[in-house]
């Protein structure tokens, strides 16, 4: 078999294993889903061999060496006749291991098993360039034989497209994938040191069925080989990562919008790390251990304008690619958001935020803020409500408190109910001048701005000096904002007074513009 195809097929052969092994699978220990695979192959075969009347013998060749039987033209006659005829009919039959694929993948639509990504669009693939080759195989390849193939694979393309979007079980049940020829299709195993099963009474005499543990005669590797080492891609939870690209593509674009955002490394870190955990507890789910110890709660700390809300949102939706949350979307609040100034009103404003942020991630800027008041205060009727809220909703909310490190940590440490449920922390370290620089430029970029060159040096350097006397109300990202907003209204001063001599004077700032304007809580050079 040529090596497209083989290795199309072995794709095949290991989702099959995967499906054996995960909650949805066969569950009869007696028949397993790699062997109902390739007897639906076998029928697949004999039914385009017998497209356009009678075998030909390099065709029943093909099948006794790919999937290690010794048919002769009467058994091979008397197997279609059993199984695969009447021809115009099977064109139109869904193969029972097709079923278990659409099976699969719909269970991965429900909760995001990137395992299983488009798994039908490859078996019909598989059987589509297995098809060509055993068609082509006599030396000939005739039109009916081509219609016949398409019309068996145009077939299973419509059943996909039929159950996209619906209750799968509404069309083959839950507990159950069954067929009128069911069982009949199954050929039994037989091991080293066993006599050979009893064969089923559909099976045709004369047909002998390969040892399953047997060496194969042939030197090249067949289908059938491939099939009784199916056991081996269960070793290790990289082998289930699909070399699919479209499994991962929306989480890869999150982690490369992440990467992308400047500086941040050691938050890059976290973030990723953390995915990578549940990426590797949801491959343990699949077969069958237990979950990973995960605490999905976070604790963001450091200065204002460090981008905790941004990557907040960011978790958000890498949560909801990943299958944790229904929703990704984030809800951000403070104090003012949460606390009331009567007696009973806090706890309603805390759950009506709740229940807002279901499905999603609820960022509180400054929580450090709800224990701070007095006695009298209703800050801590907020918390109280909060830590029940986290335990009621724990399957579907996640919630990311914030703010300055100090404070963070003596508001947990203060509260046994909050330091239980927050044990991870991402410290968001301030930027560097260099940093700081590349935000002005990227928002000079998107507001349609150039910075001048000695423009830019003024800057860094300026930058550098101020992070040597910053104090703890440096704005980081948020000054450098505010910062272009002092400079974009100086340039617009000169040039009102100087007037526009062409149309670049619009859009660049010149060492003039940025002379002299403070930034945030810093120093005037």
């Amino acid at each position: 078999m040529e090596n497209d195809s083989f290795a199309l097929l072995l794709e095949c052969i290991k989702t099959c294993s995967e499906i054996e092994r995960s909650p949805y699978g066969q569950e009869n220990d007696d028949v397993r889903v790699e062997e109902i695979f390739m007897n639906d192959l076998l029928k697949f075969f004999v039914f385009l061999s017998y497209t356009t009347g009678d075998a030909h013998r390099r065709e029943i060749k093909f099948v006794n060496r790919e999937l290690h039987f010794e048919f002769d033209k009467n058994t091979f006659r008397r197997y279609a006749e059993e199984h695969v005829f009447p021809i115009e009919e099977f064109r139109y039959r869904v193969p029972l291991s097709f079923q278990y694929f659409l099976r699969a993948e719909y269970e991965r639509n429900k909760t995001l098993y990137t395992t299983y990504r488009g798994i039908c669009k490859k078996y019909i693939k598989a059987m589509r360039s297995a098809g060509q080759e055993l068609i082509a195989c006599d030396g000939t390849v005739s039109q009916e034989e081509l219609d016949n193939l398409n019309i068996f694979c145009r077939t299973l393309e419509e059943e996909l497209a039929q159950w996209k979007g619906t209750d799968i079980y509404s069309r083959y049940g839950r507990r159950q994938i069954s067929m009128d020829s069911g069982k009949e299709m199954v050929r039994h195993r037989t091991y080293a040191g066993e006599e050979e099963q009893k064969q089923e009474p559909s099976t045709p005499s004369g047909v002998r069925i390969t040892n399953f543990d047997e060496k194969p005669k042939q030197e090249s590797i067949t289908i059938a080989d491939a099939a009784n080492k199916a056991e081996q891609f269960a070793k290790l939870p990289e082998e289930l990562k699909e070399q699919d690209t479209e499994a991962n593509a929306e989480l890869d674009g999150l982690l490369k919008e992440l990467n992308n955002m400047i500086g941040l490394d050691s938050v890059k870190k976290e973030v990723t790390n953390l995915v990578n955990k549940l990426n590797i507890s949801k491959l343990r789910v699949e077969q069958g251990f237990d979950p990973l110890p995960i605490q999905m709660h976070l604790v963001f700390t450091g200065n204002p304008g460090t981008g905790k809300t941004t990557v907040a949102r960011l978790l958000a939706r890498i949560y909801h690619a990943l299958g944790v949350l229904e929703k990704g979307h984030l809800v951000e609040t403070d104090r003012s958001g949460l606390v009331a100034g009567y007696m009973g009103q806090t706890a309603q404003k805390v759950q009506e935020v709740v229940e807002s942020a279901l499905g999603g991630v609820l960022f509180i800027d400054e929580a450090y803020s709800l224990s701070n008041g007095s006695r009298e205060d209703f800050g801590q009727e907020a918390i109280d409500t909060l830590v029940k809220a986290m335990e009621d909703h724990r399957e579907n909310l996640i919630v990311i408190v914030a703010g300055y490190t100090d404070e963070m940590k003596r508001f947990l440490s203060a509260n046994p109910g909050l330091q239980s449920r927050f044990n991870t922390y991402i410290d968001f370290p301030d930027y560097e001048a260099f940093d700081l620089v590349s935000i002005l430029i990227e928002m000079c970029r998107k507001m349609q701005y150039a910075l001048a060159p000695d423009a830019v040096k003024y800057i860094f350097h300026y930058f550098e000096n101020t992070l040597e006397h910053k104090d703890r109300n440096f704005g980081n990202a948020r000054d450098v904002r505010n910062y272009l907003k002092h400079i974009i209204d100086r340039q617009i001063d000169r040039i009102t007074r100087e007037g526009v001599q062409g149309k670049m004077d619009l859009v660049t700032i010149r060492l003039g513009d940025v002379e002299g304007v403070p930034l945030g809580g810093g120093i005037i050079i």
